[in-house]
């Protein structure tokens, strides 16, 4: 697998694609993210002119199934960090029986984002977090530098928005016709 610098024009016009009028943190994202680069991981024999076919597959086939496996190791080499994942097919209410929203479930109106502290994060939490966030189009993950207080069931507020917006070190979104991200990083 390779790290792969990206145009940032390029890459910020797919966030902007992708991200753009989804859900509430997303669109926050996207009225704040200026600066910062981009890139992605891919195999090592990767045609460079198809790094910029974002919606396409085939580039990177099987490469997605390690997403975890990686975001455990990267919390892992930080002193504090959290993950934020938001769950688009996720649709809050108050009466959600869902155990991993009741352990990690925030919201934002109808809205349904996993928080994950590193003293939580360890593979199963991620994958189960990884795959509720995992639409066929859609995955966000952020990487905060911070240890989040997980207050689970509870509502996200502007302020706490900021906060996390002042904190985060990189953005995961879904690419590759979901065989790997794009990554901005602060």
């Amino acid at each position: 697998m390779e790290k792969i610098k990206l145009d940032f024009d390029k890459a910020f016009a797919y966030f902007k694609d992708n991200l753009e009028g989804t859900n509430s943190l997303c669109d926050y994202l996207m009225n704040h993210l200026k600066n910062g680069s981009f890139f992605t991981y891919l195999p090592d024999f990767t045609d460079k002119n198809a790094i910029y076919n974002f919606k396409l597959g085939g580039i990177a086939k099987g490469l997605i199934a390690e997403f975890p496996n990686f975001l455990v190791s990267l919390i892992n080499s930080k002193k504090k960090a959290s993950y934020i994942f938001d769950a688009l097919g996720m649709t809050y209410d108050k009466e959600m029986e869902d155990p991993i929203f009741h352990q990690y479930g925030r919201y934002i109106d109808d809205e349904v984002y996993f928080y994950i502290s590193k003293k939580n994060a360890n593979l199963e939490t991620l994958k189960e977090c990884y795959y509720r966030s995992h639409a066929i189009w859609h995955s966000v993950c952020i990487l905060v530098n911070d240890e989040i207080q997980e207050i689970p069931n509870t509502e996200i507020s502007n302020k706490e928005l900021q906060l996390i917006y002042e904190k985060i070190e990189m953005i995961f979104v879904l690419a590759y016709d979901a065989e790997s991200y794009v990554v901005w990083e602060k």
